[in-house]
């Protein structure tokens, strides 16, 4: 009876260790599932600007947009009105921290220069730049990158010339 015995508990054995495999195994394949299925969201930032008769639309709400990925609806998270860098009004389903910096690039290729490309440079600057806006100018004899602190430091007039 003795001999019999230590067959079952040496069966008994390998069905627990076959059971903790078979147990691990489904453990791994289920963690496996779940990381796959939280990697698979990536939220985009896309700026948006609605004009209607050239006037600047800032009453829309989370519920007046769509965003379409391969023909699939895809969930708006959050809307964020932003003037000049600042958050003005926001619609929320979910906190995000948005990037509200603007970055400017004017190329000119100018044969003859002309009094009016000076007037549009200073409207521009005058008018569109903010602090912290990021700001160049190519052209083909030179780059121009303004500076960070160039608005606080400088005179506009003196950042157009």
């Amino acid at each position: 009876m003795e001999f019999c015995y230590k067959i079952n508990r040496g069966k008994m054995k390998k069905l627990l260790v076959l059971t903790a495999i078979v147990s691990l195994s489904f453990s791994v394949f289920s963690q496996e599932e779940i990381f796959i299925k939280e990697s698979l969201v990536v939220n985009v930032e896309v700026p948006v600007r609605v004009f209607k008769k050239g006037t600047f639309v800032d009453n829309l709400t989370i519920d007046d947009f769509e965003v379409l990925e391969n023909g699939k609806l895809q969930k708006i998270e959050a809307v964020y009105l932003v003037k000049n860098r600042a958050i003005e009004r926001s619609e929320e389903n979910k906190r995000f921290f948005p990037e509200t910096s603007r970055s400017f690039f004017l190329f000119f290729e100018v044969a003859e220069y002309r009094p009016k490309l000076g007037d549009a440079i200073l409207y521009f600057i005058h008018n569109v730049l903010v602090p912290g806006d990021s700001f160049i100018v190519v052209t083909p004899m030179q780059t121009y990158r303004l500076k960070d602190k160039a608005l606080k430091i400088y005179l506009r007039e003196e950042i157009a010339n």
